[in-house]
């Protein structure tokens, strides 16, 4: 009965079109799901929109309902367009209009063409926008889609079918995040249909949220967009099947369709290993990484790997002790600034083997002692470092910092708080009268951190920072196997508000195996508290670190013709180069 209703409704607004002397159509016109039917609640249908009657060419259109849904499904024939809001849109889902509320649009079928200017989801301070695309078609001959717009508004748009025809461009997140409204983001997830953009391009803003996820789907570009696409790919922007390992992103230009970029995902081969640990591509590993993976389907339980490593990708070496029944393995200690290949090759359930697929890893150039970032109370720092404060033998205070810190890939660092005047207040306990010096100790044998030559490390490196307002005091640090401990040359340094690097060489703890010690200490006076009463301050301490030789070049000698960097130019490089002199990119030095 209320499709019959519409349709005679639907007969006197088109005459109300044809005569204008019967009314006047409002330009703006905003969704309300006033159907008195209730749900579904049809676009075709008038009294689901404010003014009375159906969008049409000259409306510029607000949906924004939370629980109710407007419907397109076969059958039905959607317009707008041709007037525009403010920011050039002809059709708003969540954001402006009546409020600013959600809103979702459903497209099961039929058809919705913007004929003029844009359309998008997702506006609007805390509202959600969503589309959700399964059959029929939408036509924006005149403009862009935009799938999360601006002002912290969150844009969904969920395709599985149906096809999306865009004169301009795709934007998932249109407007880059800023400190007023840094939570705006979109999701696009193609999972099927057809999403096709006729002269522009795709738009993928920088919020960690932003994706376009694509399964089943398909998009094409005009033009070759490869670059662009796979620089999408590589900042993980553009992931297959809601970002699987064992998916990936395929395109091509004028392969699929003539002078345009194909886009979409395919599945790998379940018979190969996956998920590799360290990740493809990792960089700064630790010398005792560990390799991991998840075994391909058809792996048998026992010795169903190959495992491959090597330091160059077409001269793979097969690991001892090959097949193997776990997947992890062991390298041993790998070497300093190097990368890794590896690949794992899997045993099928007919006898055969399925070749992985070729992996990297770099390592670092040092292997840390403490980075302060495993820690995630400040319990668990003081599980591992022990000041002065809590064995009540000295000034020291150690906490758990998260500024200022070392390094663009830090969060955290430690707090060194030190006072050497012999006398300290404790509210919960009162006053006590350490000796008048400053230490902190962190414990090797817990952490694994006893062999500080490990992989040849000749040099301890610890990072600290001082302000401006400390009072100078004698820096040290301790090594504690036997004890000995290196002073630093410059104690005004503390006073520096800025990361300063300190190198140690290990032989400098005289008479300490440095491969087997059990503390390293930090510490601020005369150890032991002998002499007069010291002054205070704060000291922040980050990457505390292990290095091989390596060449500093303090001095800032003319190092040019060095090519093993171990800080002299002699017969040891004259040898590198004749080994090397058909590789590209290696300079001599008459």
């Amino acid at each position: 009965m209320c499709r019959k209703l519409f349709l005679l409704l639907s007969f006197v607004v088109v005459l109300g079109l044809a005569n204008p002397s019967l009314g006047w159509i409002s330009a703006q016109i905003n969704f309300t799901g006033g159907d008195p039917c209730g749900a579904p609640y049809y676009w075709d249908v008038a009294s689901n929109w404010d003014t009375g009657k159906v969008p049409v060419d000259g409306n510029s259109v607000y949906i924004n309902q939370t629980g109710k849904t407007c419907l397109i499904e076969d059958g039905i024939a959607a317009m707008c367009g041709g007037h525009a809001d403010q920011w050039g849109m002809s059709l708003f889902v969540a954001g402006g209009g009546s409020g600013n509320v959600d809103g979702t649009l459903d497209v099961t079928g039929g058809s919705l063409t913007v004929t003029s200017n844009s359309m998008g989801c997702g506006f609007t301070v805390g509202c959600e926008g969503v589309i959700n695309i399964s059959g029929g078609t939408i036509n924006i001959p005149g403009g862009s889609y935009h799938c999360g717009y601006s002002w912290n508004g969150h844009g969904v748009t969920n395709m599985t079918g149906g096809a999306l025809n865009i004169n301009t461009d795709l934007n998932i997140q249109t407007t880059a995040t800023d400190p007023t409204y840094p939570n705006h983001n979109g999701q696009f997830y193609l999972n099927g249909g057809t999403v096709q953009v006729a002269a522009g391009t795709l738009n993928i803003g920088d919020h960690e949220d932003t994706v376009l996820d694509i399964g089943g789907g398909t998009l094409i570009l005009p033009g070759d967009k490869v670059s662009l696409i796979d620089g999408f790919i590589a900042t993980e922007d553009i992931v297959p099947y809601g970002g699987s390992m064992r998916a990936e992103i395929k395109r091509d230009y004028n392969v699929t369709n003539a002078s345009k970029t194909t886009v979409w995902a395919e599945w790998k081969d379940l018979a190969k290993a996956w998920n590799p640990k360290p990740k493809h591509g990792a960089v700064e590993q630790s010398i005792l990484t560990t390799l991991a993976w998840t075994p391909g389907d058809y792996a048998p339980a026992t010795n169903g790997h190959y495992v491959y490593l090597g330091t160059a990708d077409d001269a793979l070496v097969l690991q001892p002790g090959q097949p193997q029944t776990p997947n992890t393995y062991d390298p041993g200690q790998l070497e300093y600034d190097t990368t890794y290949y590896w690949r794992i090759d899997e045993v099928n359930t007919g006898g055969g083997v399925n070749q992985g697929d070729v992996w990297m890893f770099s390592v670092k150039d040092h292997d840390v002692v403490d980075d302060f970032e495993s820690y995630g109370t400040n319990a668990e720092l003081k599980a591992v470092w022990t000041d002065g404060w809590w064995a009540e033998d000295s000034g020291s205070l150690v906490n758990l910092s998260t500024f200022p810190v070392h390094g663009d890939d830090s969060t955290q660092s430690m707090e060194y708080a030190y006072d050497n005047d012999g006398s300290l207040y404790d509210p919960d306990y009162g006053w006590y009268y350490p000796p008048m010096f400053s230490e902190a100790y962190m414990d090797l044998v817990s952490t694994g951190n006893t062999d500080l030559t490990r992989a040849d490390a000749t040099t301890l490196v610890i990072w600290f920072r001082g302000q401006s307002d400390n009072d100078v005091e004698p820096m040290y640090a301790g090594l504690e196997g036997s004890y000995a401990q290196v002073d630093y040359p410059g104690s005004n340094d503390i006073r520096i508000p800025m990361w300063q690097e300190w190198n140690i060489n290990l032989s400098e703890f005289a008479g300490v195996d440095a491969s087997d010690v059990d503390k390293l200490y930090i510490g601020f006076g005369t150890r032991g508290g002998a002499g007069s009463a010291g002054g205070s301050g704060v000291v922040y301490f980050d990457d505390i670190r292990i290095y091989p030789q390596r060449c500093l070049n303090l001095d800032e000698v003319d190092l040019t013709g060095d090519l093993n960097g171990d800080c002299v130019v002699d017969w040891k490089d004259m040898a590198e180069t004749a080994e090397q002199w058909l590789d590209s990119g290696i300079s001599t030095t008459p």
